[in-house]
C-alpha cells in the first residue's frame, strides 16, 4: 500500500492528510495585520458570502493566545452580523473529529460557535455554542459560566460512530449530547451581539482532527441512554436509549438488561437487519423503581445475534438517578424571560403550563416581559435576562432550556430544599380608588440568619391586547422545528385575537430586591413574622379577577 501525504500551506493554515487522518490549524501569524480574513486566505469564507468590512473578520494584534495575532469580531455601528465559515472540505459521517479553539470575550462582548452538519447549508448548525455578555454560555441548552477578559480553550469531541459529541471547556467537561444529523462539515464563528463599533470577541489557535473508525465484524454499541437524572422517590421511571451497529455484520437480535438497587430486567429484541451506522431507538418494557438518596443504574447491551460481539467497551451505560422528597411548604418560582417579538419563546409558554400541570401546587411561574406591551421596564431590568427566552430558576442562576426535562430537573432540585420560611399574603382591594393593600406573614421553618426581604409580585392571567405588539412571533410555524404545544399548527406572528398570555408579572410591590427590614435577619423556627406593604395602584387595564399574588423571601 502506497502512503500519500500532502502538506499545503496557506498563509498561517496547515492542513495534513495522513493514512485516511485529516487536519487542520490556522493561529493567523502570517496574516497582514488589518487585513480581511476571506481576503487573504482560501480556507475561509463568511456565512452569507459578503467579504470585506460588510461580514468579514479582521486580523489582529491587539490581543493574542499565542503568538502575535488573532482574529476579531468588531460591529461597525450597525447591526449587521460579522462572521467566518471554515469548511472542512468533506462531510464526515463516521470516525471521530476533534475541533479546538481559543476565545477571549470582551464585558460586552458575545459569539456564537456553530458545528455544521451540511457543507452546503452554512448558516444552520446541529451543535452550537453561545457566550454571552453576562458571562453564560449555552451548549445545546446546557448553560454554564465562564470568565470574562480571559482567554477560554475550546474543545469539540465528536464521536460520530457512536453520535456522542463532547464539549470541554478549559480542560473540563461541560456535557454530551448526540446529534440528530450526527455529521460534521465545518466550522462557523458569528457576532451575537450586533451593535455598536466595539470588539465582542477575539478567536485564536483554531484547529481540527480528523480520524477515520476502525471497524470489526461483530459490534453492537449502547450509544445513549435516555433516564431522568433525578426523580420523585417512589416513583417509576422508563428507560429509553438507542443501540447502533458499528460492525460490519448485520445486528439481527440482542437483550437489553437494566440493574439497580438489587433488581434487573431484561428485554429480547429479534426479527431486526441493522446495517452498518444503522441504529434502533428503544423503551423498554420494565420500568425502574426510584428510591431515596443516588439510584446507580447500569444499562447493558449483550447476546448480540446469540453471542458476544468483538468489542465490549461499548456495551453498558452506568447513570445514577437521585431520589428526592418534596420538602415541607416548599414552592419553587421560575421567572421566564420573554417576549412577543420572540420567536422561540412559545417553547418557554409551553413548557410553563407542562409543569404546571405536573406540579400544580409547587410550581409557581412569572412570565417577565421584555420590548412588548405587557413589560414592567422595572421588573425586566431587574431581572436582567441575557437571553430569550431565558427561565431564571429562583434568582440563583439563568438558563436556557431546549426540552421540558431541563426545566423539571431544575425544580425537583430546589423543591427538596427546605425553605427558610413559609410565606402568605392578604390583600385589601378598593375598586372605586383601585388601591391594593397587601399584609405577608413568614412562619420560619427553621431558624436561620441572612438578609432575609419581602417582595410580592402581582400576576395576571388571560391578557390579551390587540394590534402587532400583542402578535406572536412563532418560528415553529409549519413544524420546521418539530412540534411545539400546537405552535407548529399556528402562523407567524401569532395573531393578537388567538393569543391569550399568562402568568404576566404586572406589578412589584416592594421593589425587585424586596423591602429593606421588612424581615428580620436572624429568623427564629416557628415564629410568624408581619409585615404591611404600602398602598399600590392597579391600573384599570388589568383584570383583578385574573390576578393572583406571588410573595417572594429573597437573601441577598
Amino acid at each position: 500500500m502506497s502512503m500519500r501525504m500532502l502538506l499545503v500551506f496557506t498563509a498561517s493554515a496547515l492542513a495534513l492528510t495522513t493514512f485516511g487522518q485529516s487536519s487542520f490549524l490556522d493561529d493567523f501569524e502570517t496574516y497582514a495585520e488589518g487585513s480581511y480574513l476571506s481576503e487573504v486566505s482560501t480556507d475561509w469564507t463568511t456565512l452569507f458570502g459578503n467579504g470585506g468590512a460588510a461580514e468579514d473578520l479582521v486580523v489582529t494584534s491587539e490581543d493574542a493566545s499565542s503568538g502575535e495575532q488573532s482574529i476579531k469580531i468588531q460591529g461597525d455601528g450597525g447591526f449587521g452580523i460579522k462572521s467566518a465559515y471554515l469548511p472542512f472540505g468533506e462531510v464526515f459521517e463516521t470516525g471521530a473529529v476533534e475541533i479546538g479553539l481559543k476565545v477571549k470575550i470582551p464585558a460586552i462582548g458575545g459569539i456564537s460557535i456553530g458545528f455544521l452538519h451540511d457543507a452546503f447549508s452554512p448558516n444552520v448548525d446541529q451543535v452550537y455554542l453561545d457566550f454571552y455578555s453576562s458571562g453564560v454560555f449555552v451548549f445545546n441548552g446546557d448553560v454554564g459560566n465562564y470568565n470574562q477578559e480571559e482567554w477560554q480553550s475550546i474543545q469539540l469531541q465528536a464521536d460520530l460512530t457512536l453520535n456522542q459529541w463532547t464539549l470541554l471547556l478549559n480542560g473540563e467537561s461541560v456535557g454530551t449530547v448526540n446529534n440528530a444529523e450526527n455529521t460534521i462539515a465545518g466550522l462557523t464563528l458569528a457576532s451575537n451581539i450586533t451593535y455598536g463599533n466595539e470588539i465582542v470577541a477575539f478567536v485564536d489557535d483554531i484547529a481540527w482532527t480528523y480520524t477515520p473508525v476502525i471497524t470489526t465484524d461483530l459490534d453492537g454499541a449502547l450509544t445513549t441512554i435516555d433516564l431522568k437524572n433525578i426523580a420523585v422517590t417512589g416513583s417509576e421511571l422508563e428507560l429509553a436509549g438507542t443501540v447502533r451497529n458499528v460492525g460490519f455484520d448485520n445486528i439481527n437480535s440482542f437483550d437489553l438488561i437494566w440493574e439497580s438497587d438489587g433488581q434487573s430486567e431484561t428485554m429480547n429484541f429479534s426479527g431486526l437487519d441493522l446495517a452498518f451506522q444503522e441504529e434502533l431507538t428503544f423503551l423498554h418494557e420494565a420500568l425502574i423503581p426510584v428510591d431515596q438518596g443516588s439510584n446507580e443504574v447500569t444499562v447493558s447491551l449483550v447476546n448480540i445475534n446469540g453471542g458476544q460481539d468483538e468489542n465490549i467497551a461499548n456495551n453498558s451505560l452506568i447513570q445514577s438517578v437521585e431520589g428526592i422528597q418534596f420538602a415541607p411548604g416548599r414552592k419553587v418560582v421560575f421567572e421566564e424571560g420573554t417576549g412577543t417579538w420572540c420567536g422561540w419563546c412559545p417553547r418557554g409558554e409551553v413548557f410553563i403550563e407542562q409543569l404546571k400541570e405536573l406540579f400544580p401546587d409547587r410550581f409557581i411561574p412569572i412570565a417577565v416581559h421584555n420590548s412588548d406591551p405587557m413589560e414592567n421596564t422595572d421588573y425586566n431590568t431587574g431581572l436582567g435576562m441575557p437571553y430569550f427566552p431565558g427561565m431564571s430558576i429562583e434568582r440563583t442562576e439563568n438558563t436556557d432550556f431546549v426540552v421540558i426535562e431541563d426545566l423539571e430537573e431544575k425544580f425537583l432540585q430546589r423543591i427538596a430544599m427546605t425553605p427558610p420560611a413559609t410565606l402568605e399574603s392578604f390583600v385589601a382591594f378598593d375598586a372605586e380608588t383601585r388601591l391594593a393593600t397587601i399584609r405577608s406573614s413568614a412562619t420560619a421553618s427553621q431558624t436561620s440568619s441572612g438578609a432575609y426581604r419581602l417582595s410580592v409580585v402581582l400576576v395576571e392571567n388571560g391578557v390579551t391586547g390587540s394590534g402587532s405588539g400583542y402578535e406572536q412571533a412563532n418560528v415553529y410555524s409549519g413544524g420546521v422545528n418539530g412540534p411545539m404545544g400546537g405552535f407548529e399548527n399556528l402562523p407567524s406572528p401569532v395573531s393578537s385575537d388567538v393569543m391569550v398570555y399568562n402568568h404576566v408579572g404586572r406589578e412589584l410591590v416592594g421593589g425587585f430586591d424586596g423591602v429593606p427590614g421588612s424581615l428580620p435577619s436572624n429568623l427564629q423556627a416557628g415564629e410568624t413574622y408581619n409585615y404591611e406593604f404600602g398602598s399600590v395602584y392597579i391600573s384599570p387595564t388589568f383584570d383583578v379577577d385574573q390576578m393572583r399574588i406571588v410573595t417572594l423571601i429573597l437573601d441577598e
